[in-house]
């Protein structure tokens, strides 16, 4: 995209950052024989969704937003769990009362507040999540019995930053500065295999966008394009490309062009407004969105 939006030089920045990696995960009907994937949540503080060899079998029950009255008169020991969305941290009671796993339902819209949340415990317990379709099933089947299976563990991934110039047309001095626009192209959510990437789209789509403009109407400055990969990892790429680009400078290479920056813009959008507005936080300007009636 960069080449074709008429970058030159384009290239990738690498570096490798540890992840809990879904190496499959699924949930089967032992009545019927059907099998659906199921999505591990993230990690409890380092604790991955994952489930032993040979999998877990127990009845599905439902239990609702997970509040203790939802279990009253529920056989909630060595079951598994469906829960609403927005159950917040009340999944860790379906864990306490002897269930094997939950499995929460998807829901077009909640709260952010009401989003699962890990606990910061390394409490290796069992949660998933699935589609609306997979959810339908298992809801049309609660009593029954279902098998689970999922491996999921740490693993160091290969990360990439994409980086592209575009040389200014000013004095030659204008042109050995460098201002960066950047953007993330990964996506993440609180299922990290189950990640759309819709919001975090309109940031690299809007960085394309600027490259073909800016193609079309050359500025006095140097340009950089940045798309940082590993913003979900505590902003791995980022930090990468900080260390590796100007401080410490691991890369003297690259370091040779870092100490031509003279700022940067970094693009992430959100669908939650049409108001942006920019603060400065010590030395970096942040763009925001604010809320309009």
């Amino acid at each position: 995209q960069f080449v074709e939006a008429g970058l030159k030089n384009v290239s990738y920045h690498e570096f490798w950052v540890p992840d809990a990696v879904d190496h499959g995960a699924n949930v089967t009907l032992l009545s019927t024989g059907e099998t659906f994937r199921i999505f591990p949540m993230k990690p409890n503080f380092g604790a991955p969704s994952t489930i032993p060899p040979g999998g877990i079998s127990g009845k599905l029950v439902y239990a609702g937003k997970g509040h203790l009255p939802d279990f009253d008169g529920l056989d909630v020991e060595g079951s598994i769990v469906l829960l609403d969305w927005d159950t917040g941290i009340d999944w860790i009671i379906a864990a306490n009362l002897g269930a094997q796993a939950v499995i929460f339902l998807p829901s077009a819209y909640v709260p952010d507040v009401g989003v699962p949340r890990t606990v910061n415990v390394p409490f290796a317990y069992p949660r998933f999540t699935v589609d609306e379709e997979a959810a339908e099933v298992l809801v049309r089947h609660l009593g029954e019995d279902v098998k689970l299976v999922a491996r999921t563990y740490w693993e160091n991934v290969r990360g990439v930053n994409v980086v592209g110039f575009l040389e200014g047309t000013g004095t030659e001095q204008e042109r050995a500065k460098i201002i960066i626009l950047s953007s993330y192209f990964d996506s993440g959510s609180v299922a990290s295999s189950w990640a759309p990437g819709a919001e975090e789209s309109m940031g690299i789509g809007s960085l394309i966008e600027y490259a073909k403009w800016l193609s079309r109407n050359p500025p006095r400055y140097t340009v950089m394009f940045v798309a940082f990969s590993g913003h979900h990892q505590n902003l791995a790429g980022a930090m990468r490309f900080l260390e590796d680009w100007v401080y410490p400078a691991y890369d003297q290479t690259r370091h040779a062009v870092g100490v031509k920056f003279i700022g940067q813009f970094n693009l992430d959008l959100s669908g939650g407004s049409r108001v942006p507005y920019l603060t400065r936080l010590g030395d970096f300007m942040r763009l925001y969105g604010g809320y309009q009636d």
